[in-house]
């Protein structure tokens, strides 16, 4: 008698002791196993490597799309988007467009908007020129007092320098030296993303954001950028800040969308010495 028998597991034979000994080298080895033995096979670690770099590839093509499009959306070349720096607009805005005061007593008295612009050789009478809407000063053509404040709430005199009715549009100058806007060199055209900044109401540094929604013969560009009361003579600027014209009017019906910015095209009626009838060249 065995010992194997001695403790009561009967007799075993060498096939049955083998298959015991493959079942349990089975166990052993289980899942875990298998997944080692396959990470140890060269053609698998292959085939990973050769996975990731297609995954890499494919994020890489995926995300370039977009910083492409961001760079082709660039504001220099692209007026239908909007500002890389806004608030490098905002603070230039600031530094450039002042309230006008019109005040000829106490009972007749109009305010407006008014920006600097680069025009010292059209000014006799003060250090910066101002452009403003002519309706805004009209009053004070021949009487009362014209003052601006700028957005650090100083008040300065100004003066008159020339105006155009027809266009409605007016040239000041103050002695007090500010910050220029730069005019734009390339016409709006319907959907360009522009920014009204004015007073409305005499609520200094309000702006308004919209698009071009058309450009028509009379020289007016149609805006959707919100207009109000005290906002007339302020700048229209691009995504870049460079203007485009002066905010004139706002609509006036119920089915009126749009409200009327005099552009550049109307300088050169009166106000500035152009080549030819428009500032713009349109060919």
């Amino acid at each position: 008698m065995s010992e194997i028998d001695q403790f009561g597991l009967g007799e075993t034979s060498v096939d049955e002791i083998e298959g015991a000994e493959q079942e349990s080298r089975a166990r052993r080895s289980g899942p875990i196993q298998a997944m080692r033995s396959a990470w140890a096979n060269v053609n698998v670690w292959r085939v990973a490597t050769i996975a990731t770099m297609i995954a890499v590839a494919l994020l890489f093509s995926w995300t370039r799309g977009p910083i492409e499009q961001f760079q082709i959306s660039d504001p220099v070349k692209n007026g239908f988007v909007e500002p890389r720096d806004f608030a490098g607009i905002i603070n230039k805005l600031e530094s450039s467009v002042v309230t006008v005061f019109c005040d000829v007593s106490e009972e007749q008295a109009s305010q407006g908007t008014a920006f600097a612009v680069n025009l010292e050789s059209y000014t006799d009478k003060g250090i910066t020129a101002l452009m403003t809407n002519h309706h805004v000063i009209e009053d004070c053509i021949n009487q009362g007092t014209l003052t601006i404040r700028n957005y650090d709430g100083k008040i300065f005199d100004a003066v008159l320098e020339n105006y155009d009715a027809e266009n409605d549009l007016a040239l000041l100058s103050a002695d007090v030296e500010m910050e220029y806007l730069d005019l734009a060199d390339y016409p709006p055209s319907p959907g360009y993303w522009v920014m009204s900044f004015g007073s409305p109401e005499g609520v200094e540094g309000s702006i308004a954001i919209g698009n071009v929604l058309n450009i028509t013969t009379d020289n007016e560009i149609l805006i959707t950028a919100a207009l109000s009361l005290g906002n007339s003579g302020g700048p229209l600027v691009d995504n870049e800040g460079n203007v485009f014209g002066v905010s004139t009017a706002i609509s006036t019906t119920e089915l009126s969308q749009y409200n009327i910015v005099g552009s550049l095209d109307r300088f050169c009626a009166v106000i500035l010495e152009c080549d030819g009838k428009d500032y713009w060249d349109w060919n």
